[in-house]
């Protein structure tokens, strides 16, 4: 028995430091069960991705039988893909393709408490329908209160005509890879200063000079307390190991903190900015 590659998936995320989605799932749709069962393929999964590899004996018996009654149906290869993690899935945003092997996506979802999978429609039905170098990935539809599973849906379909220049050549003219990148989320950087440590007036200055925050007076906490609210004026990307230096300055331009706390995904709550519903991050800062 001997297996060739045939095809491979990998997820990447800009948000991660080695760029790569943890612990993606993908699982194959009933047909496309049965279509590797069948044609002798099978599929490895890696830590971001998966890989796709044929039997070559039991697969020329497939195409071969496949001619010989002259089958026009096409084979698909279709993985719902989701992430193990819920959390991860506040750091991932979507943008549009970027050429014909990688992919981007859109949308604007959020999710400020997660619930249960079965809380939701597995399936939704797609919004976009997106087909580059023979791969459809269809965007699910999105919703800002809830997350909606799975992340996406991978098609790729093989013809008869592709079935059988992989058998006749024996081999594919190399591994067929696919790449899916998922933009970082960009949210609103909100600094909340203890009134009890910090009873004056401050600023937030950017180290490198690249954003401003503006200061929108005192607001009063959960537990009752008040602190100085510092947001910045625009929305900020989310990264695994922030490339952001922000500073607390007291009036006369002293610097009190060298470098503030940056944004986590755990962070994030759901907020309304100028009539929009916007994600905000909450840095709360006590010392």
């Amino acid at each position: 028995m001997s297996y060739e590659p045939l095809l491979q998936i990998s997820l990447k995320g800009e948000y991660f430091a080695d760029n790569s989605v943890p612990d993606p799932t993908f699982k194959l749709t009933k047909d496309s069960q049965k279509f590797i069962q069948n044609a002798g393929l099978i599929c490895k999964p890696m830590s971001s991705g998966i890989n796709v590899l044929y039997d070559t004996v039991r697969f020329a018996n497939y195409v071969k039988s496949n001619t010989i009654i002259n089958t026009q149906k096409n084979n698909y290869l279709e993985w719902k893909v989701d992430l193990k993690t819920d959390l991860v899935y506040r750091v991932i945003d979507w943008c549009y393709p970027a050429n014909n092997k990688v992919f981007y996506f859109v949308s604007d979802y959020f999710t400020e408490t997660v619930k249960h999978a079965n809380d939701y429609r597995l399936y939704p039905e797609a919004k976009h329908l997106i087909e580059i170098d023979n791969v459809c990935v269809r965007e699910v539809l999105t919703s800002r209160e809830k997350i909606q599973k799975p992340l996406c849906i991978i098609k790729i379909k093989l013809t008869n005509d592709v079935l059988n220049n992989i058998v006749r050549k024996n081999q594919i003219r190399g591994v067929q890879n696919y790449t899916i990148i998922f933009k970082t989320a960009s949210v609103y950087w909100s600094y909340l200063l203890n009134e009890t440590v910090f009873k004056g007036n401050y600023v937030i200055k950017d180290k490198f000079n690249e954003l401003a925050f503006n200061d929108l007076g005192k607001t009063r906490l959960a537990n009752g307390k008040t602190a100085t609210c510092l947001r910045s004026n625009r929305l900020i990307p989310l990264y695994e190991r922030s490339r952001y230096w922000f500073q607390l300055l007291d009036s006369n331009q002293q610097v009190l903190i060298k470098r503030l706390p940056v944004a986590s995904p755990h962070q994030i709550v759901q907020s309304t900015i100028e009539n929009s519903n916007q994600k905000i991050a909450n840095i709360y800062v006590n010392y």
